[in-house]
């Protein structure tokens, strides 16, 4: 899902064209563009797994000393939440035209100021992602047969947490446990 709705955020942000880096560019590049290179997830601790019981067959709470789940074993399911960083490159091309109005790293500069908005924050926290820190940005200045283009290249750093259930297998869980007093 982040995969798909990354770009939109960065687009929403930097108001210009933004792509995966190895999407297909178009025939006729807008003046500016942005790609993004994500460096995947690096886990910064083990994995938390935990069992949920799931919602009982007559209910939560039905009358005493009735079984919630008549027809069978308690059931669980398994989710596990994992927490880490992960890295984005955005790569920002222009292509001055007629004259260089706005290079590449005038976008890359308001899209850091733009992290620190309460807007941009929760627009990332819905995907799992907490901005950390700028690790680099630098200006490329590049000729490619003989056509002037401005490229800036910014490094993000995320905190990341992914959540996943698995409610395709339950598994049975203790019925219950009997105690006596010592």
């Amino acid at each position: 899902m982040i995969k798909e709705r990354l770009p939109d955020l960065f687009r929403d942000i930097l108001e210009i064209p933004v792509l995966w880096d190895s999407d297909p560019r178009p025939m006729l590049p807008e003046p500016a563009m942005a790609f993004l290179i994500a460096f995947g997830m690096t886990s910064t601790g083990q994995a938390e797994t935990r069992r949920n019981l799931t919602e009982a067959a007559n209910g939560w709470g039905a009358e005493p000393f009735v079984a919630p789940w008549p027809d069978g074993p308690r059931m669980a399911v398994e989710s596990s939440t994992i927490v880490g960083e992960m890295s984005i490159r955005v790569r920002l091309e222009t292509y001055p035209y007629d004259s260089p109005v706005v290079v590449g790293r005038d976008y890359l500069e308001g899209l850091v100021a733009a992290m620190s908005w309460d807007s941009t924050r929760l627009a990332f926290a819905r995907y799992g992602l907490a901005f950390q820190a700028v690790t680099s940005l630098q200006d490329l200045p590049v000729t490619i047969d003989d056509h002037i283009m401005d490229w800036a290249v910014l490094d993000l750093r995320f905190n990341r947490s992914l959540f996943a259930r698995d409610d395709r297998h339950p598994v049975s869980t203790i019925q219950g446990v009997r105690t006596r007093k010592l």
